[in-house]
């Protein structure tokens, strides 16, 4: 059992070293008068393959408002920038 376990702990550590490094931006917006209100924006930002991957969502008191997410990056001599936004 504490090879088992031993095998678990050190695979773990291994596939956590694969995962990418995140960046990230929070921001918020708290409205007291004339009436109360919450904006919140999430912005994570990550390098895969040599493609920046970027996605932004924000939230209302009503819960998420809209999302994008957005790749840039180059193949060859070609550069390749993308995106989609949900409202």
């Amino acid at each position: 059992m504490k090879r088992a376990l031993a095998l678990v702990a050190v695979l773990g550590v291994l596939a956590f070293g694969q995962f990418p490094a995140f960046t990230g931006k929070w921001e918020a917006t708290v409205g007291l008068l004339p009436e109360t209100s919450l904006k919140s924006g999430l912005t994570l930002t990550t390098n895969i393959a040599g493609f920046d991957v970027s996605s932004y969502f924000r939230f209302t008191g009503a819960g998420l408002d809209r999302a994008s997410f957005t790749l840039s990056g180059a193949v060859g001599p070609f550069s390749l920038k993308g995106g989609t936004y949900f409202n």
